[in-house]
């Protein structure tokens, strides 16, 4: 239980970090923490040992650095707020997925989707014009064979 007792002390931070997966991620780790309890009556006592005095250290240390005279004494500054209107930060999946559409040479970006959408227009353009070209170009040459 001190694994769930520290996930609540830490949980602002979590949030903070990607307000889009913050409540995934906190929640996660509370589902996690009630999971271990029956998994850990297998584990060795020793893990007991350390997992308690752990989790009560990393909870002290999460409250204690929220502290506003404990921030000012060792020079910790505030978490920027987000701006409203900015772009967020890709996600994990989403950053994979651009990974695997650049090592394929696909475009990521809107601009880059756009620029790939319009030359193919264009090359499309290019091929008709030259169709028909060809067409009448074979159409003339006809013409001037059964006129002789």
């Amino acid at each position: 239980m001190t694994f769930l007792a520290t996930i609540e002390a830490g949980k602002e931070q979590m949030m903070d970090s990607n307000p889009k997966y913050g409540p995934v991620m906190v929640n996660a780790f509370r589902a996690m923490a009630v999971v271990m309890v029956p998994v850990m009556t297998t584990f060795p006592a020793a893990m007991l040992c350390y997992w308690v005095p752990n989790n009560l250290f990393s909870m002290g240390q999460s409250i204690l650095l929220r502290n506003g005279m404990v921030k000012e004494a060792f020079g910790i500054w505030e978490r920027p707020k987000p701006v409203p209107g900015a772009a967020q930060d890709a996600g994990f999946q989403e950053t994979l997925n651009n990974l695997v559409k650049k090592a394929k040479g696909e475009p990521t970006t809107e601009a880059a989707k756009m620029k790939a959408h319009n030359e193919e227009i264009e090359t499309r353009k290019q091929v008709a014009q030259m169709s028909r070209s060809t067409r009448a170009k074979r159409r003339g040459g006809v013409a001037t064979r059964r006129q002789r």
